[in-house]
Parts: structure tokens; sequence; C-alpha cells
């Protein structure tokens, strides 16, 4: 019962709260962020950072990965790259670089996926809160990757 009267309570305030007073004039805001792009991008940036560095697990399992990566396909393409007298032999030297790179490329996606679905709720989290827009954010995901 005194749930009802605070809840009927609270619903009369805020119908008497939401009417302006008189002489008053509504709330302006020039824009919707309160930061301009450049500084919403150095946030994200700052916090992508952040949030790399304080996952070990990730960091560590990709650099792993990586040099393993790096030492299998550095043995089984042992002295490819000199072998430049046929077509042949071009073609299965820049098939082994396109090989190398894609598989490396997929297992780090495959390994970020739990990364960034944390990050997602996060984004959602601070989107709604006005703290940057949706641009900015991505801007700073590509802009931190390609570094």
């Amino acid at each position: 019962m005194v749930k009802f009267r605070i809840h009927r309570r609270n619903k009369e305030l805020i119908a008497e709260l939401s009417v302006p007073r008189p002489g008053t004039k509504d709330l302006y805001f020039p824009t919707q962020y309160s930061q301009p792009f450049v500084v919403q991008c150095i946030a994200c940036l700052w916090k992508q950072r952040w949030s790399y560095w304080r996952n070990p697990p990730y960091t560590a399992v990709r650099f792993a990965f990586t040099t393993f990566i790096a030492i299998m396909f550095g043995t089984m393409f042992w002295d490819l790259g000199g072998k430049r007298s046929t077509q042949r032999d071009l073609i299965n030297a820049m098939g082994s670089m396109y090989a190398a790179t894609l598989f490396l490329g997929v297992q780090n996606t495959s390994s970020v996926q739990p990364v960034v679905s944390v990050e997602r709720t996060v984004f959602y989290r601070e989107r709604a809160a006005g703290m940057y827009s949706a641009l900015p954010y991505a801007f700073a995901q590509v802009m931190y990757i390609m570094s």
C-alpha cells in the first residue's frame, strides 16, 4: 500500500515539475554532444588503449599465436622468396604470403570476438549517456587497430 502512495506521489511530482514556470525558457543545447568530434575521438582512443592493455590473456594469446604461425609458415616456405625464375615460383611465393596473412587475420578475428562483445555493451551504455556518437568510436577503433 505504501508503494502505491509513493508511486502516485512521484507521478504527481513529475507532472508538476514538467510544467515550466512562467517567464522561463526551455533548456537549449547547441549540439547533441558536449565535446567536438576530435575530443570524442581522443577519448575513445584513450579508452581503447586501456581496454586493450587491461586484457593480458587476449594480448598473450595473440602474441603466442602470431609467433607460432610465423615459425610454422617460416619453416614451410623457407627459401621460397629466393626462387623467382619461373612464373610458378612467383605464384607460389605470393600464395604463401596470402595464406599466411589470411590465416593470421582469421585467427585474430576469432580471438577478438569475446573482447568485442564486452566492449559493445559498454559502447551502448556510454552512447546512451551521450558521451560520444558512433562515428568517433568507430574511427578510434580503426585508428587503434591500424597503429
